[in-house]
């Protein structure tokens, strides 16, 4: 994959449009935070002065090793720190929370 260094046309004016929607708040999910970059995403956001809303592919949460969701939500962490709330469909939320205490426990939390 290659990351584009600009937030594609189409992708702003999703993006503003659902901001409209939400002001303040900005929602991306799997695939397109994953195909765009979760950089791209962020500086977006901070741009517009918006809050990421980041939703993890559920089909990955609920087929997924979890050493794949692992790899996933940890991508996002690290590219978007502690700027953006990670959403979890409600039947994933048991696969996501044992993907998320094993990041805390290889992060020394």
């Amino acid at each position: 994959m290659i990351i584009q260094l600009i937030l594609p046309v189409f992708h702003q004016s999703v993006f503003l449009q659902k901001m409209r929607c939400s002001p303040g708040s900005l929602s991306v999910l799997d695939m397109d935070l994953y195909d765009i970059g979760p950089e791209q995403v962020k500086t977006f956001a901070n741009k517009h002065k918006a809050f990421v809303t980041a939703g993890v592919d559920a089909t990955l949460l609920q087929n997924g090793p979890v050493e794949a969701i692992v790899e996933r939500i940890k991508f996002y962490i690290d590219k978007m720190a502690s700027e953006f709330v990670l959403e979890v469909p409600i039947d994933c939320v048991s696969r996501a929370s044992k993907a998320l205490t094993l990041i805390g426990k290889a992060d020394g939390l």
